[in-house]
């Protein structure tokens, strides 16, 4: 959503990862290549949201570093350090 902020664009009532990156990859097609990672991403927090649904450690460590491996991705974008 900072990304679209950051272009000047409407930034879409949604949280579902996957789909603001097809809103930024239809402006720079670069963003295309976090589509895989993100739909995991997606998929983890509605695992998790609920009450009852746990993760698994090595489910969490593998969310962590692709949310990690996203933040680097953007802020280089945005030209942040």
């Amino acid at each position: 959503k900072a990304v679209l902020q950051e272009w000047g664009r409407n930034i879409p009532r949604i949280h579902k990862l996957v789909e603001l990156n097809a809103i930024c990859a239809e402006i720079d097609g670069t963003y295309i290549i976090l589509d895989t990672e993100l739909k995991g991403l997606d998929s983890f927090a509605v695992r998790t949201r609920y009450p009852c649904q746990n993760a698994f450690k090595d489910d969490a460590h593998s969310a962590l570093k692709t949310a990690r491996t996203t933040c680097v991705f953007i802020r280089q974008k945005l030209g942040l350090p």
